[in-house]
């Protein structure tokens, strides 16, 4: 079609913008490419296959498309969202502790024993939600007050004994995900 002289040209403005700006919504895109990366990679540790030849080109063509450069498709967001639904409340303590633990580190400020004490008792409250909720069970041994560090690391093995590799380390990183994407977005 011909453009009318004298007519000026009309841009289609996206709709998202008013919202978050494009960078902010690429920055958030490639953490979600490399969040699906890590889920894809611990999926495929965590499993017990033989690697053989057939296997192997089996296994790389789903990772050859986390390889290409480019911001997250829809279906690693999917990845990203089945982890969620199965541990949502404990993934958003994660999301909290590493938020908070990032403040820290940015202010230079150490770590008191009472944060690690702080930690465990959102991650342990955070599985009592879940298991009320119906979401993945967690067997805790329950919160001993004591010393923090050996508090801090029950719950973690608590933790770990009821996801199980796969879904524990998933649940980790899709934390720090939300923590990063929360992070940005937060930020002017």
């Amino acid at each position: 079609m011909d453009k009318i002289p004298g007519q000026s040209e009309q841009t289609h403005k996206d709709f998202l913008e008013s919202f978050v700006s494009k960078e902010k919504r690429v920055a958030v895109g490639r953490d979600a490419k490399w969040t699906a990366i890590a889920i894809a990679l611990i999926t495929l540790v965590g499993q017990q296959i033989i690697l053989n030849t057939k296997n192997i080109k089996i296994l790389y063509s789903p990772l050859e498309n986390y390889l290409k450069p480019g911001v997250a498709s829809l279906g690693d967001y999917i990845t990203i969202g089945n982890t969620f639904m199965l541990s949502a409340p404990v993934i958003l303590a994660f999301a909290i502790i590493f938020v908070y633990a990032y403040v820290r580190i940015q202010k230079q400020e150490g770590f008191a024993p009472g944060h690690f004490f702080v930690g465990a008792g959102f991650l342990y409250f955070a599985a009592l939600i879940g298991n009320t909720l119906g979401f993945a069970p967690v067997r805790t041994a329950g919160l001993r007050p004591g010393n923090p560090y050996a508090t801090m690391a029950i719950i973690l093995g608590d933790l770990y004994n009821s996801y199980g590799f796969i879904l524990f380390f998933s649940s980790i990183v899709v934390g720090i995900f939300i923590a990063r994407a929360w992070n940005i977005l937060a930020t002017d």
